[in-house]
């Protein structure tokens, strides 16, 4: 009655049936989904010619975040997480590890960050910049994603 028209896709292996391919590898997709929903969208009969794909308009929160910040132009490297965490890694251990690892100030901790950084080093080695831009996706909101791995000038 607005006058929107919503889709959401189902991201490959990053959904909530499917966690087997989280990470950079979805990252890299996640934008083309978005792309190749707009184009599903576009061809239905029934919503199509309601469609104005000059102003198509995204939300997305956390990794969906993420693949808003792609689409508005960010531009990303899976080595600057690596980067943050080796900065920061006591203070933001759960950024860096996940929401059900902590560290609670005993002995343990040393061995956590230890192991925790050698993982995140080899998982996210990779420094090459990524980017994907459809022009037709005019306006984006993100909801807290995880954005250290964004370059902030690539947003000017």
């Amino acid at each position: 009655e607005a006058g929107f028209v919503v889709a959401m896709p189902e991201h490959q292996g990053d959904n909530y049936k499917d966690t087997s391919g989280i990470g950079p590898a979805s990252w890299r997709r996640r934008p083309a989904e978005v792309s190749r929903a707009i184009d599903a969208v576009a061809r239905d009969v029934r919503f199509g010619p309601l469609l104005k794909l000059d102003k198509v308009g995204m939300y997305g929160m956390s990794a969906g975040g993420h693949t808003a910040l792609t689409l508005a132009g960010g531009r990303w490297a899976p080595a600057r997480i690596a980067r943050h965490c080796d900065a920061h890694i006591a203070e933001d251990f759960q950024s860096c590890v996940g929401l059900t690892a902590q560290l609670r100030g005993d002995a343990f901790d040393t061995i956590k960050i230890w192991s925790a950084l050698n993982v995140i080093r080899w998982r996210f080695s990779d420094a090459g910049w990524q980017s994907y831009r459809d022009p037709r996706v005019a306006a984006v909101i993100a909801g807290v994603p995880f954005a250290v791995d964004f370059d902030p000038a690539s947003f000017g």
